[in-house]
């Protein structure tokens, strides 16, 4: 059962990890596209690099909370933001809820909820 669970886990993960490297790949392909065009539009060209910037974020965030969650060693309690706690689980699960078809709006309060808990993931 265990290697089962490891399983499903690693796919969702390459599967979370892949989405923003793919978002990466067709922003940078539409980059290039605008470029040959004889007159440039940089509005689109920003959009397309800020994009990348964006999901490449993204796929380092992911990493990043995988490093913190698989190292050994002492887990220590740490202040958590619960909003961004709420938006990371929703972001890690969003590939299992489309594939489901569930719909979520998250409606977060602006004000910062903290808790204490493991800072990890």
């Amino acid at each position: 059962m265990r290697v089962s669970a490891l399983g499903e886990l690693s796919g969702s993960i390459a599967h979370e990890i892949n989405r923003p490297l793919t978002a990466i790949l067709f922003n940078a392909l539409a980059a290039i596209h605008l470029l040959a065009q004889k007159s440039l539009d940089r509005e689109e060209i920003r959009d397309a690099l800020q994009e990348i910037v964006h999901k490449d974020n993204r796929a380092g965030e992911i990493i990043d909370r995988l490093r913190r969650l698989l190292k050994n060693g002492e887990r220590k309690l740490e202040s958590v933001d619960i909003n961004d706690l709420v938006g990371s689980t929703g972001a890690l699960l969003n590939s299992e809820l489309i594939t489901r078809e569930i719909s979520v709006k998250l409606d977060l309060e602006s004000r910062l909820f903290a808790a204490t808990g493991q800072g990890s993931f």
